[in-house]
């Protein structure tokens, strides 16, 4: 009863984001649809060229496969009258929450001369996937905690609310954006590990894992970052070494198998086995040198942008929320520490060290980006985000029941009500539609 009723909350929640916020106008929203829309105009994948410049921009060189499922999600609809959706409302300046006004991106639909059922049905149809997507991190996270840690009852549900209530989570989720496949894919990997954490890993464990890592790798470029916690699995289970080669051996022999052919496609076209080179060109936010600790002087963008910045970057909460929100991550990561001192059982050391790995290679990888391109991504993090709710439980079992729980409520309920106040009143309150 209770897993329904975090799953029904989740799906009215993410349903109330998207309905607050107009077609294309959540953050690149516009652009990874555009590239769903050159897929099913084209039968095949686009071809970056700085020369011609499209609508996608830089999304074209992102890995494909979101943008391959949703462009079957929008094959049936009637997308031949979707230009006039892609014109940008004048004096639009990205990332000004400042400026007095409307924040809308592009041209309010009441303005458009005609509407396009079958663009807006579209549309839809890929949030609606991502909701789902959502929907599926949520229940990889509580299925997780639940096997990993079944005392004291109740805990998953703590675990999960992180990613259901998290208002950026969310946000995200409601709109078109690769990352929702990516997301689902690592919470996957982590309900994978810990349901199997019993067992023994042999070959065909390293064939699952490495498939579910490399289909994460073929939606985002960052899926990388998952090879990492695995090989570090890898080697705490490994009874030898050569055992360890072997299975390693095949983890990564199975995640190239999935996924190679999208390198092998960039060095083919770009000389370049990412493409990172034409795609910051592209997006044109190339850093004039490099940064090492760009994320460390950028930490405040980036802690709010992974609790809540919406629209093209434009709407944002009071300040005193994200006080709040300072607070809450600092709590967060105290516990996140804290874990690796608790339950020192065999079973649950291996599997936070994991998950530990996971957080902190991803940490990693975001401050390697931000220290490269310009602009502040928490949401970024949200590849971990179910290693953070499980790492966060088993931290918080150091507190007395009473304190525990008092902590779950206030986290959740704050969540809950920051969440319904962005997707109720400040997202639709900024717009003209």
């Amino acid at each position: 009863m209770k897993t329904a009723f975090v799953a029904t909350l989740y799906l009215c929640l993410a349903l109330a984001f998207a309905r607050a916020t107009p077609l294309l106008e959540a953050s690149d929203e516009a652009r990874h649809f555009a590239v769903s829309l050159l897929i099913k105009q084209q039968q095949s994948l686009p071809r970056a060229d700085l020369n011609e410049r499209t609508i996608a921009l830089q999304q074209v060189t992102q890995a494909p496969l979101y943008y391959l499922i949703t462009a079957a999600i929008i094959y049936p609809f009637d997308t031949s009258q979707a230009g006039p959706y892609f014109e940008m409302r004048p004096g639009f300046i990205v990332g000004r929450a400042d400026l007095p006004g409307a924040k809308n991106m592009f041209i309010a639909r009441s303005k458009l001369p005609e509407r396009s059922l079958g663009t807006e049905a579209a549309v839809w149809s890929v949030r609606l996937f991502s909701v789902l997507l959502g929907l599926g991190v949520v229940l990889c996270t509580l299925y997780s905690m639940r096997s990993l840690l079944p005392e004291p009852a109740g805990t998953e549900y703590f675990a999960a609310a992180l990613a259901a209530f998290n208002p950026m989570f969310l946000f995200i989720h409601s709109s078109v954006n690769n990352d929702c496949l990516l997301n689902f894919l690592s919470a996957l990997l982590v309900y994978f590990v810990v349901r199997t954490r019993k067992q023994p890993v042999d070959f065909r464990w390293a064939i699952k894992a490495g498939a579910i890592a490399g289909a994460a790798v073929l939606s985002k470029l960052s899926g990388l970052v998952l090879l990492v916690p695995l090989l570090v699995y890898l080697m705490l289970k490994s009874e030898s070494l050569p055992r360890f080669v072997r299975n390693g051996g095949a983890l990564l022999a199975a995640a190239a198998a999935v996924s190679a052919w999208w390198f092998l496609r960039n060095w083919l076209l770009y000389e370049s086995l990412t493409a990172t080179g034409i795609h910051s060109a592209l997006a044109g936010n190339r850093r004039s040198e490099f940064s090492a600790f760009a994320l460390l002087q950028e930490w405040d963008g980036f802690v709010k942008s992974f609790w809540g910045v919406f629209g093209g970057f434009n709407i944002i909460y009071p300040d005193a929320a994200y006080l709040g929100f300072y607070i809450l991550s600092a709590l967060l990561l105290a516990l996140v520490a804290i874990s690796q001192f608790v339950r020192a059982t065999d079973g649950w050391r291996r599997t936070g060290i994991f998950l530990l790995t996971m957080f902190c290679t991803n940490i990693a990888a975001v401050a390697a980006w931000t220290s490269v391109l310009l602009g502040s991504q928490g949401r970024l993090l949200f590849l971990s985000l179910p290693a953070v709710g499980v790492l966060s439980v088993g931290g918080s079992l150091a507190l007395g029941r009473c304190w525990r729980n008092v902590f779950y409520r206030t986290v959740v309920l704050t969540l809950i009500g920051c969440s319904a106040w962005a997707a109720l009143w400040i997202i639709p309150g900024s717009y003209e539609y």
